[in-house]
């Protein structure tokens, strides 16, 4: 899946301004197009976990 740099839905928290998403040589970051915050995320999509189903007799005995 590929993600693309572009304007985000949330809002500053410092100021309530647009927030873009860009990547540079360290990372992907959001910045404030009105007061310049700047944070860098540390992972943007997390693959989901595969959850393995506990054996039936398993789930009775511990309750």
């Amino acid at each position: 899946m590929r993600v693309r740099e572009g304007f985000l839905k949330t809002r500053c928290l410092k100021c309530g301004g647009n927030l873009y998403l860009d990547r540079d040589l360290y990372g992907w970051y959001r910045e404030c197009l009105q007061c310049g915050r700047t944070s860098y995320i540390e992972t943007l999509l997390q693959a989901p976990q595969k959850v393995e189903q506990e054996p039936a007799d398993l789930k009775y005995a511990l309750t």
